[in-house]
């Protein structure tokens, strides 16, 4: 079955009648003119029509054409040039849950305490209560931080799901926190 050209690509200039499938390479030789005895100086003799060869046999070296490769031209009734190549992609982030990220997850119980403390209270603390139980959070957010890195190491979490993996460690931490703090204080 021949393939009409004519009807598949209608606004290409072409040959009329039909043509061989275009996905299919020329065969050997064809669209090349046909060998000449060589002529003293060329390898080849000069075909009507053609440049003559640069001497010696190889090819003219072609100047490169901007945004294609160096040997290629543009063919008419194709696009101008290639596309830009796409941006790099930046590096992925660290596989696992950073030691920082697990702190701040502890850290929004430390906020949570604070809030119910103050909702207990029913007044502002004064400055030294409210600096007593700031200090007293920090290390049991760092102590509880350090064991959500310790789960998480290989896995990347969303920070949701980091808020609520640091409650039960927050928990410990605080219980033994405060039973140390507390057998300190019994002497």
């Amino acid at each position: 079955m021949d393939f009409d050209r004519n009807t598949v690509f209608p606004r290409q200039p072409q040959e009329p009648g039909p043509q061989a499938d275009p996905g299919y390479p020329p065969p050997p030789g064809a669209g090349y003119p046909a060998a000449q005895p060589p002529v003293a100086g060329y390898p080849q003799a000069p075909v009507p029509g053609y440049p003559p060869p640069p001497a010696a046999g190889y090819p003219v070296a072609q100047a490169p054409v901007p945004g294609y490769p160096v040997g290629q031209v543009p063919v008419p009734g194709y696009p101008a040039a290639y596309p830009a190549p796409p941006a790099p992609v930046p590096a992925p982030a660290a596989p696992g849950t950073t030691v920082g990220r697990a702190f701040l997850a502890s850290l929004v119980w430390a906020g949570v305490v604070l809030v119910v403390v103050f909702v207990v209270q029913g007044q502002a603390l004064s400055g030294y209560a409210l600096g007593y139980l700031v200090g007293r959070m920090l290390p049991i957010s760092l102590i509880s931080g350090l064991l959500v890195r310790a789960f998480f190491k290989r896995k990347r979490l969303a920070f949701g799901w980091l808020v609520l993996a640091s409650l039960p460690t927050f928990v410990v931490s605080f219980v033994v926190i405060g039973a140390i703090l507390l057998a300190g204080q019994q002497r």
